[in-house]
């Protein structure tokens, strides 16, 4: 479980760097993002040889010292990804988003924490969570006005009828 909590942040990272990756490979420097990925490679087996013992002599568990150097890792691919980009690909809008999610998401992380120790099913503790994010996006300037008309057409089934208009369709 320690080492699930612990990779859990990692998820995240990977998310953004899958995104990264995809803008790298869309503006052709594929060569450069796989001289990246080739450098990550010491430098995981350098975290790993220095943390799992240290983690294992101090906790017991050196497979949170991997964990650790497995994100830790993800960080280091992430900011070459972004030093890789174009200046200005990642625009203020850009920015503004990312910090919005990323604040919504902290709010979410609380919430976890504080559901953690009342027994609640992991099931009501994911709904809150979720609901907790949701509502610190709808504060001022969480969604622009594409994502309220989005997440609108979800709840009043627009979405549906425009992703499946045969559906709508019925015969005689």
């Amino acid at each position: 479980v320690a080492i699930l909590k612990m990779l859990a942040p990692g998820l995240l990272l990977v998310y953004v760097d899958f995104v990264l990756v995809t803008a790298l490979v869309a503006l052709d420097r594929q060569r450069q993002w796989s001289l990246v990925a080739l450098l990550a490679i010491p430098v995981s087996i350098a975290l790993n040889y220095a943390l799992i013992p240290l983690f294992q002599e101090r906790s017991g568990n050196g497979g949170m010292g991997s964990a650790l150097a497995t994100n830790i890792t993800e960080l280091v691919i992430m900011g070459a990804a972004m030093l890789l980009l174009p200046r200005g690909i990642l625009g203020a809008r850009s920015r503004s988003a990312l910090l919005r999610a990323g604040g919504a998401g902290v709010c979410m992380a609380i919430a976890i924490w504080v559901m953690s120790g009342t027994g609640l099913l992991w099931i009501v503790q994911g709904v809150v969570a979720f609901a907790v994010y949701f509502l610190a996006m709808l504060l001022p300037g969480g969604f622009d006005d594409a994502e309220k008309n989005l997440v609108r057409d979800v709840f009043t089934g627009k979405l549906a009828r425009r992703a499946f208009p045969s559906a709508r369709r019925t015969e005689p």
